[in-house]
């Protein structure tokens, strides 16, 4: 085999490996680049040129197709304690971001939570709606209407 194709073959396994192990979709574009230039390598005997097209096709996957797969990959994944965003929730312990206090019960469950507002403090027995989740902990913020004021109960 030609020493160039054996350059390029060995850069695109060098740079697939790096990838494999970082899974930052940068050295992926990079193989690709070096086997495009390992065909090239084929066809022609110009380094040069070689060289032309895997900076080409690297840059051209780093520039157009980068975004689109982390994109893809990056996207929150849903879990079913997502179910409980919205719901109305019991506090327990006293909720003060100050104090780095806080305890809800929501559906049976008990969970660490912080309020949505660093002003805002929920005394034990009262109500709050759930937020969001932030890591393990709920995000809470003040009920708009009462438990006692839901028609049917």
């Amino acid at each position: 085999m030609d020493s160039d194709i054996m350059f390029w073959l060995g850069a695109a396994v060098v740079a697939a490996v790096i990838e494999g192990i970082t899974a930052s979709m940068v050295s992926l574009w990079f193989a690709a680049g070096a086997v495009a230039a390992m065909t090239a390598g084929i066809f022609t005997d110009s380094f040069v040129l070689q060289i032309c097209v895997f900076i080409a096709v690297s840059a051209a996957g780093l520039l157009l197709f980068r975004e689109r797969f982390i994109k893809r990959t990056k996207d929150p994944v849903a879990t079913n304690a997502d179910r409980v965003i919205g719901k109305e929730a019991g506090v327990v312990e006293r909720i003060d971001n100050r104090a780095e206090t806080g305890t809800v019960k929501v559906d049976g469950m008990l969970w660490t939570a912080r309020a949505d507002r660093d002003d805002s403090v929920f005394e034990e027995g009262s109500f709050v709606t759930v937020s969001e989740i932030r890591g393990s902990k709920l995000i809470v913020k003040e009920l708009s209407k009462r438990p006692d004021e839901k028609s049917g109960s």
